[in-house]
């Protein structure tokens, strides 16, 4: 089984019952209708859904739609419905073909484990129309005066160099509750592992970000700016850790 850090909380699930993590449909926590419910793909599903319509709201008919990330399948197939037009990038991949500000909307998967913020917030920057929308969800640092090492983004800084690069932030909404109830869901694919050293390092890892969220050092979230080029500071490209 390959060291947490190298792979997503989601992924966890479908090594735990054998499968590929190429087979991961969802690569992000759900929304759940109640603490009771243990359908974690349905919950998915519907944080899937959620983001789709976030889109839309601000989206006109046929606008460009930037997805970045690996949970875009079902979102572009609805947006396509919606006559938008989406275009689909693995993180880490080139954008090919496209023009500079031409998406009305993008949207970033911050789930992945990085933590250099610049050169996506550089991208959404460059490929935004102006006064185009910016989404971005995931997991981030939010109580950063801890002095140990950590795999994700820092809230702070995503806050202070989006500002400074003209993101206005209009919309944050929190799920942080919900990532907590679907990794509860995801402890219990550890039984379905063989090794009982694979079982107790499943569950040491989940326990680990079940503290960080419950202590509130880290955050699952969504986070909705407005591109505003004019709102660009003296030092847009000033770095943050």
């Amino acid at each position: 089984m390959p060291e947490y850090s190298q792979i997503l909380p989601i992924d966890i699930a479908v090594l735990a019952i054998g499968g590929n993590v190429q087979d991961v449909q969802y690569r992000h926590y759900g929304l759940f209708d109640d603490e009771k419910s243990d359908d974690l793909l349905a919950a998915q599903a519907k944080f899937s859904r959620f983001i789709t319509s976030a889109i839309t709201s601000t989206a006109a008919r046929g606008d460009k739609v930037l997805l970045i990330g690996a949970s875009y399948k079902p979102i572009a197939v609805n947006l396509e419905l919606a006559n938008l037009k989406p275009t689909v990038v693995e993180l880490g991949q080139d954008i090919a073909g496209e023009e500079l500000s031409s998406f009305s909307v993008m949207v970033l998967e911050g789930s992945f484990q990085y933590l250099d913020q610049l050169p996506l917030l550089r991208l959404a920057k460059n490929y935004l129309q102006d006064g185009g929308d910016l989404i971005i969800f995931g997991e981030f640092l939010a109580d950063d005066t801890c002095m140990l090492p950590a795999k994700i983004p820092n809230l702070s800084s995503l806050k202070q160099l989006s500002q400074r690069l003209g993101f206005s932030l209009e919309a944050e909404t929190d799920f942080t509750q919900d990532a907590i109830h679907s990794l509860e869901v995801l402890s219990e694919q550890s039984s379905q592992l063989e090794s009982q050293a694979e079982r107790d390092s499943l569950d040491a890892a989940i326990e680990t970000i079940k503290y960080e969220f419950t202590s509130g050092r880290r955050c699952f979230s969504v986070f909705q700016f407005v591109f505003l080029p004019q709102q660009i500071t003296e030092f847009p490209d000033a770095e943050f850790m």
